[in-house]
């Protein structure tokens, strides 16, 4: 293989939620993108935490991961619209902006490179 050529990389989708959501799907993930931002995402308590990266990727295509806002926070998570290894997930919040004005908040990420999904979380009577 030359070394300007592009060696195809097999992309393989590990979870896809879009129009088949499963409501009752309450499980945790540890979704990843290529700018090296983590999210955490907790089904059974419908949130979702945004933690930035902290490096410059790789990739020269790729640039520093954006700061927005309330990083860090842990969010309300209204819906997984799409969530797909090597695809962009999209995620719709609770309105991040005046409530009056907005209904919700869309984040759209860089590509997906890792989804892991956790073990449950104990309920409370449980502990």
């Amino acid at each position: 293989m030359d070394e300007d050529e592009i060696a195809p990389v097999p992309v393989i989708p590990v979870i896809f939620f879009g129009d088949e959501l499963d409501q009752q799907w309450t499980g945790r993930l540890i979704v990843t993108t290529e700018s090296g931002t983590t999210y955490f995402i907790d089904a059974s308590r419908n949130r979702l935490q945004r933690v930035r990266g902290s490096e410059m990727p790789d990739d020269p295509e790729v640039g520093f991961p954006s700061r927005l806002r309330r990083d860090g926070d842990e969010l309300v998570l209204l819906r997984i619209v799409h969530l797909e290894l090597g695809q962009r997930a999209v995620f719709d919040l609770e309105p991040l902006g005046d409530p009056t004005q907005v209904s919700f908040t869309r984040r759209t990420t860089t590509y997906v490179t890792s989804i892991r999904e956790l073990g449950s979380v104990p309920d409370e009577e449980e502990q």
